[in-house]
């Protein structure tokens, strides 16, 4: 139950991460952001979906 919690908590910061990834981009579309927040879905992903393969 510990490891759920963890990695609820986890999934939790990395979607408020990426919300304000998102809100940055919007209002500076910078290639570096974009960068970061493809990073930031990528890490979301793995945490969700351990057992899918992720590119």
């Amino acid at each position: 139950m510990a490891d759920e919690d963890a990695q609820f908590k986890a999934r939790a910061i990395l979607f408020e991460k990426i919300a304000d990834a998102t809100e940055a981009l919007s209002k500076h579309n910078a290639p570096a952001q974009a960068s970061a927040l493809k990073d930031l879905a990528e890490a979301y992903a793995w945490l969700s979906f351990p057992n899918q393969p992720h590119g």
